[in-house]
């Protein structure tokens, strides 16, 4: 069982919280979700309505003060017509989780095999001096946007690597198929009509996924130069 962690000559700890994004089963009961996020005795109650049927991006954060680090309890619940709270499945993360002073975490949830997936970065400073509490939750709050954009710069590099890969692949194609269409240009080209055409219907197919992958590439480079101008 996970126990607080209280260190010495401390007077506690300034925890910024970062929800980026949860991931919803498609039968999920309501079109507003509501996250409750707990910590002894600091409870966030969030709320925000889907943009897409099954992905929310919630990006909010909020500021806990802790005397002590406890483990912290997740909830996704939803309200009925009549207001009521129905919780929908909830988790316990352990206080080990925040003895590293920042990053970000994948925590998986399941309703009666329904997976729900929350996104969410930290950022932990022990507070010492009572004087700098302002100034270390102001510090948080961006390290915390911080650990997000890092997040999506790792996904549009994985994004990269792939299309990397299928280029390759496509490049490949495109040599075989030439090796393949030369002997064809020296032979005699009335013999060989349903082949070449064959072949060069082939060919388009290979010269339009090679444009559509290119294109996709310019776009991701373009996410990319966003994200790096957003993280200077």
């Amino acid at each position: 069982m996970s126990l607080p962690i209280i260190p010495e000559n401390s007077l506690g700890y300034i925890l910024a919280i970062r929800i980026i994004k949860v991931l919803l089963p498609s039968n999920f009961p309501s079109h507003s979700p509501r996250l409750t996020l707990k910590i002894g005795s600091s409870e966030w109650f969030t709320t925000k309505t889907q943009d897409d049927p099954t992905s929310i991006h919630w990006e909010k954060t909020y500021i806990y003060d802790l005397s002590e680090l406890s483990p912290m309890s997740i909830k996704i619940s939803f309200t009925t017509k009549l207001f009521k709270d129905n919780e929908y499945c909830s988790c316990i993360v352990n206080s080990e989780t925040f003895t590293t002073k920042k990053g970000i975490r994948f925590t998986e949830m399941v309703n009666q095999g329904q997976r729900v997936k929350i996104i969410w970065a930290f950022v932990i400073e022990e507070d010492r001096k009572i004087e700098n509490a302002e100034f270390i939750r102001l510090i948080n709050e961006v390290e915390v946007e911080k650990e997000e954009i890092r997040y999506y710069k790792n996904r549009i590099k994985t994004k990269l690597a792939k299309l990397k890969e299928k280029s390759t692949v496509c490049k490949e194609q495109l040599r075989n198929l030439v090796q393949n269409f030369e002997p064809i240009l020296e032979s005699d080209c009335d013999k060989n009509d349903g082949e070449v055409m064959s072949i060069a219907a082939e060919r388009k197919k290979i010269y339009s996924q090679a444009n559509d992958m290119l294109f996709l590439k310019l776009r991701i480079q373009k996410e990319m130069e966003k994200v790096n101008n957003r993280n200077k």
